[in-house]
């Protein structure tokens, strides 16, 4: 019993001294986390950050050449620019994007089969995704769909899916392939 009592005045001894000095809690700094900033009325609470900075370089931005196949099994864009020595693969189809911080918006047009879209979306790390639309897409009624295009690390040349709604890209290999012209 007198062990239990000596302990006991320790811990209230320990709590006094605790409070006594100020020290009632733990200061974690998290990233993005609010932060207190003084003002003349007292201490403010400044909300955090929740939109990225805008990226050093616009990427996407500009003309592409591109190629572009329909959704089918036996194709794959991947070896768009390498398959032929004397053309590339992929029906011929030119990409202009603006970029906008995160966000970019263009279009799609291929003189081959008179397509023509318009198309917007976000970027993610590498990978840009979003939504299509054309009032006639190869001489049909109105469509639109989605795509997601992934660049590759020298900011070159992207390759990804444009494919209709209702499509199912995971079981295709990718159909649209870009690149930045060649002067």
């Amino acid at each position: 019993m007198k062990g239990s009592g000596i302990l006991c005045v320790v811990l209230v001894c320990l709590c006094i001294a605790v409070c006594v000095t100020g020290c009632t809690s733990t200061k974690v700094s998290t990233p993005g986390a609010a932060t207190a900033a003084p003002t003349a009325q007292g201490t403010a609470v400044v909300a955090p950050s929740t939109t990225p900075a805008c990226p050093d370089k616009l990427v996407w931005d500009g003309s592409w050449d591109s190629r572009y196949l329909g959704m089918a099994g036996n194709h794959d864009l991947s070896t768009a620019w390498t398959k032929y020595t004397d053309r590339a693969y992929g029906d011929e189809a030119s990409a202009k994007m603006i970029q906008t911080c995160w966000d970019v918006a263009g279009t799609f047009i291929d003189k081959g089969i008179k397509c023509e879209a318009t198309f917007k979306g976000a970027i993610v790390k590498n990978t840009l995704s979003g939504t299509w639309s054309a009032s006639t897409m190869c001489g049909t009624k109105a469509q639109d769909g989605k795509f997601s295009l992934t660049m590759a690390a020298d900011n070159q040349t992207w390759l990804g899916d444009f494919y209709s709604t209702g499509q199912d890209p995971a079981l295709f290999p990718s159909n649209w392939a870009g690149r930045k012209p060649v002067k």
